[in-house]
């Protein structure tokens, strides 16, 4: 009888363990630092369209910055929580007005002032619970 008992038991025991090794794997990944899952925003770089521009006095020029997840490809915007702030790094050689962004791009354009070079910077902060997220880049204005 001990035989026989052990034999029912023997493929219980290995369905069991089959069945917790299942469900640790599967909860294994469900933890909210997870930014690139469908809770995270998947954002790990901002940057711009261009790396420098060069324009005459007078002119207005269109720049684009992007968001890109791990893999490289543009982010969708349109259901984060974003602030982007745009500036340059002396206004009396050119200002840049920012043009909102519905889920792609966002955008600003660069006016010239005077001669000069000088940088046009984009700022990004997420916030979205725990995967927040601040990138910066630039590109060289240089006005003639």
């Amino acid at each position: 009888m001990i035989i026989a008992k052990t034999r029912v038991t023997q493929p219980s025991r290995i369905f069991f363990v089959s069945i917790v090794l299942a469900a640790m794997l599967m909860f294994s990944g469900c933890n909210g630092d997870d930014v690139t899952g469908p809770e995270g925003h998947g954002v790990e770089e901002v940057i711009m369209s261009q790396e420098s521009v060069e324009i005459a006095v007078g002119e207005e020029v269109e720049v684009s910055a992007y968001l890109l997840n791990a893999d490289g490809d543009t982010v969708d915007t349109s259901n984060l929580d974003i602030e982007w702030g745009w500036w340059s790094t002396n206004d009396e050689v050119f200002s840049i007005e920012y043009e909102g962004t519905l889920g792609g791009p966002a955008t600003g354009t660069i006016i010239g002032h005077s001669p000069g070079e000088e940088y046009c910077i984009v700022e990004v902060t997420i916030l979205e619970g725990s995967s927040n997220f601040t990138g910066r880049d630039s590109l060289r204005v240089l006005l003639f």
